[in-house]
């Protein structure tokens, strides 16, 4: 005995609990792309600090070796004005070690800047020497952004953090909890299914056919449906408390984003002075030690003060561009590729 049929079954949606569960589905499908474009946006922001970094390592490696030749100078001068009988050995000995010491920073911002270059050919999936190709030996400082671009950032208004992929998924896991709470609760009502069966039995010549109906209404569940009801509310307002924190924190961060950002332009603008300042003083120190109206030692803080005032200098160049960085990732901004439409805001 055989029958081969198709048995087909239909359940007419009379009080929303299937569209709400595709509702659901949807928003979590959007919230999983959301959460594809917050980690695109980080990954970018990772790429431009490492590359900063790399920057950084370069121009402290020249500073270093620019201030050890300008030492190892001074050095020779005092060498040969200790074999005059003008100048002391402990004046040679002192001014060979600042200059060892200026040199040892050379080797360090080398293995930085190393660091980084691999950093960069992992975070990319590129090959070393690819990287290595793109990158040069260009070590300008990172240009700052124009007044308007600044203007524009503080005139946006806060809820356009709504945009930032993170909070975006936390909204859209909030709308369907939201939708699994309204798929519970239509459990309580009667559920009806339209079924039909055709098909093939062995010695009947006529195909076998039927339709019918089903309507199945829950009487004794023993509280399966209610707890079902409970624990989607639950869950809709464990979704709400995590999207405000995900907000609040996306603001926090905008804000101390910007005010790191201002305070580093301020640190910078003062370091620039620093840095001619510096200049002038050593150019004066190394007039007067020639002229012996100055001991080696203020031409040895001078040497010393210009060093280091330069490499705070670059280290504060480059910490504005990496809040600025910081300020387009916690806006949730990044440029658009051709496979990835931009963020909508």
């Amino acid at each position: 005995a055989y029958f081969y049929g198709l048995d087909l079954a239909w359940e007419l949606d009379l009080f929303g609990r299937l569209r709400a569960l595709s509702r659901a589905a949807d928003a979590g499908l959007q919230a999983a792309a959301a959460d594809y474009q917050a980690l695109r946006v980080s990954l970018i922001g990772e790429v431009a600090s490492t590359y900063l970094q790399y920057r950084l390592a370069l121009q402290q490696e020249r500073i270093a070796e620019r201030a050890a030749d300008s030492q190892a100078e001074i050095a020779r001068i005092t060498r040969i004005r200790f074999d005059q009988g003008t100048a002391s050995g402990f004046d040679v000995e002192r001014f060979d070690a600042q200059v060892a010491i200026t040199r040892a920073a050379v080797p360090r911002a080398r293995e930085q800047a190393a660091a980084a270059r691999y950093a960069l050919a992992y975070l990319l999936n590129r090959e070393q020497t690819e990287i290595d190709a793109l990158l040069g030996d260009n070590a300008r400082l990172p240009q700052q952004p124009e007044d308007e671009q600044l203007l524009a950032l503080f005139e946006l208004p806060a809820s356009s953090l709504r945009g930032r992929a993170d909070v975006r998924a936390a909204e859209l896991r909030m709308r369907a909890a939201d939708q699994a709470l309204d798929a519970a609760r239509a459990l309580r009502y009667p559920q009806l299914t339209l079924g039909a069966l055709v098909g093939v039995e062995q010695g009947v010549s006529v195909p076998a056919w039927s339709l019918g109906g089903q309507m199945l209404q829950p009487l004794f569940d023993f509280g399966r449906i209610r707890g079902e009801i409970e624990a989607s509310d639950a869950r809709r307002e464990q979704a709400w408390l995590s999207y405000q924190a995900t907000l609040i924190q996306a603001l926090r961060e905008t804000r101390s984003a910007i005010a790191a950002y201002l305070q580093g332009l301020e640190r910078q603008r003062l370091l620039d002075n620093a840095v001619r300042s510096s200049a002038n003083a050593i150019e004066l120190a190394r007039r007067q030690y020639e002229a012996g109206t100055v001991s080696l030692i203020e031409v040895l803080d001078a040497e010393r003060t210009q060093f280091d005032t330069q490499l705070d200098q670059v280290q504060a160049s480059t910490d504005v561009a990496l809040r600025w960085v910081e300020i387009y990732r916690t806006l949730g901004l990044a440029p658009p590729t051709e496979s990835n439409a931009p963020i909508e805001h």
